[in-house]
């Protein structure tokens, strides 16, 4: 007669094998969920009310900016630039590369005076990741 602590079981190792696939599929879904909730569905605000942070700040101005001679200044544009007394924008066109793989891109060099000029930017009048536009309030 055989002992029955001396027998191996069947498929022990098989159910391991799928037991640990299970569990590393389960790890790896969880935390991709996690990531895309954190990223898209959590806010993330650092600034809550940019019309207060605006006020704040001492030195802004909103609308129209009068110069010294007490005229209001007025904004130069172009094709590839704009030109104001708190902020300069120009493109430009980079080509790399040559026949098949020419590649052409735009770089867009942004100087701001102030902050608060990227007021039109806000989400919900809040500043940070995840506050976006289309969240219901």
């Amino acid at each position: 007669m055989t002992s029955l602590k001396n027998k191996q079981r069947k498929g022990s190792r098989v159910q391991r094998a799928v037991v640990a696939g299970t569990v590393a599929l389960t790890l790896s879904a969880g935390g991709a969920t996690a990531w895309v909730l954190d990223r898209f569905v959590v806010q993330h605000v650092e600034i809550s009310d940019v019309s207060a942070y605006q006020a704040s700040q001492s030195g802004t101005a909103t609308g129209n900016t009068a110069n010294e001679s007490g005229s209001t200044s007025s904004a130069v544009t172009t094709d590839t630039s704009y030109d104001s007394d708190s902020s300069t924008i120009n493109i430009s066109t980079v080509t790399t590369g040559s026949g098949d793989s020419t590649v052409t891109y735009y770089v867009a060099d942004v100087v701001l005076d102030d902050a608060t000029t990227l007021q039109s930017a806000f989400a919900n009048n809040s500043f940070g990741g995840a506050a976006l536009w289309w969240r219901p309030s």
